[in-house]
């Protein structure tokens, strides 16, 4: 009863606790520090002010509300149906880029005019 194979268990229980209480945390702050940016000839996924993904201007051909398989998801807010917004490229093996910005509405309306089209 008891012995040194009940202390054992109890110790792997903690560490996968552990371990799963520090991978949501991970994700957590992930998500939280990851921010948008559009400038005159590119579209920017920064995670703490550092570019990870860059999509040139001329490279979108579409951009919707909603998401599409396959993407590439680059999330910055917990997961909505609605606030998700994707970029369709011309070219490229993965030709979706979706993200989750706090109002997709007005960044695929601000998207439109920098593509020169009405949104």
């Amino acid at each position: 009863m008891g012995g040194t194979d009940a202390v054992t268990d109890d110790w792997h229980g903690w560490l996968v606790a552990g371990g799963s209480v520090l991978v949501a945390l991970m994700a957590a702050v992930w998500i939280r520090l990851t921010r948008y940016r559009l400038s005159r000839h590119e579209f920017e996924i920064l995670f703490c002010g550092v570019v990870l993904r860059r999509v040139y201007l001329k490279d979108i051909d579409e951009v919707f509300l909603g998401g599409r398989f396959p993407t590439e998801f680059w999330p910055s807010r917990w997961l909505f149906r609605s606030a998700r917004l994707t970029l369709r490229k011309k070219r490229g093996l993965i030709r979706h880029v979706t993200v989750t910005p706090h109002d997709a509405e007005q960044l695929r309306i601000n998207l439109c005019y920098a593509l020169g089209r009405k949104p």
